[in-house]
């Protein structure tokens, strides 16, 4: 991949954006989410018609990588991936389980503690394509109390991501119903959506160190860049992490994280992001 200046400007950001995303029609993002915004007017999740704002899989970053962590925290596993981060200078997100916050409290405090990023996956990592809203709001509420609760403080767990990326895969009228229905919880909560453009398949079944090598070569090779989703539940993920990061790093690509994203595509930071309008709902009040 051509590296490009870190003083990338977000016009021409936006612009590439917009070329690439063209032919992308998913969901009511059908152009890329940061593709109308390039230098005519505010740019807003309503002017993107985005149900929620954050982070959408067609979202085009040219140059740079955010890596984020889901499924933990596990004993041993996040440990690893954590001692590794933190040996290359290099902060991420979290998405942890309610369930595995409220058994390994400690794990939590520690990531907190050496300033990675946490974030909200749902208490039981359950599919959520089929769930009622009262069961998703529970999933996400439980999780947010398990996290204060072993942090003894109360957090902002600014960004969501649904298990699975469900029911995001599909396009049916019932999946986007569905995908609208979770969209309203998150925007209700504050919060922003963050799903991925670049998966590193460490927890695909039967993987091996070859198949995600290949795959991360593919990806890259592609052109992508973004937000990249690891597992810190696998064994493999810690053990190979730094290979990837220097694979990373020989690509050009820059790391940088969830939040720079978020403020580097709407110009204004996360937290106000979520008070801007979106696709379904006016602007809040301050």
């Amino acid at each position: 991949m051509k590296h490009l200046s870190d003083g990338l400007s977000r016009r021409r950001f936006l612009m590439r954006s917009a070329l690439s995303a063209l032919p992308l029609a998913l969901g009511p993002a059908a152009f890329s989410s940061v593709a109308r915004a390039t230098g005519i007017g505010a740019v807003t999740p309503a002017s993107l018609n985005e149900w929620v704002g954050g982070i959408h899989w067609q979202d085009i970053v040219p140059d740079r990588i955010a890596l984020t962590f889901d499924d933990g925290p596990r004993p041993g596993r996040t440990t690893r991936v954590m001692e590794t981060l933190n040996k290359e200078g290099i902060k991420a997100t979290f998405f942890v389980c309610g369930r595995l916050v409220r058994r390994f409290p400690e794990i939590l405090r520690d990531l907190d503690a050496a300033g990675h990023q946490l974030a909200n996956h749902t208490w039981s990592h359950p599919d959520l394509r089929s769930m009622r809203r009262r069961e998703i709001e529970d999933q996400f509420e439980r999780t947010a109390n398990a996290v204060n609760t072993a942090l003894g403080k109360e957090v902002v767990l600014r960004y969501y991501r649904p298990p699975y990326g469900s029911p995001w895969y599909k396009t049916t009228k019932v999946a986007m119903k569905q995908r609208q229905k979770i969209c309203e919880i998150i925007d209700a909560r504050q919060g922003l959506l963050c799903m991925w453009q670049v998966h590193s398949n460490d927890s695909h079944k039967g993987v091996t160190e070859e198949s995600i090598y290949k795959s991360m070569r593919m990806k890259f090779d592609r052109n992508k860049a973004g937000a990249m989703v690891f597992h810190d539940s696998s064994i493999m993920t810690g053990r190979l992490l730094p290979e990837y990061l220097a694979y990373i790093r020989g690509r050009g690509l820059r790391f940088t994280t969830i939040d720079e994203l978020v403020t580097h595509k709407y110009g204004v930071s996360p937290e106000a992001v979520t008070r801007l309008p979106t696709a379904l709902r006016p602007a809040r009040g301050v």
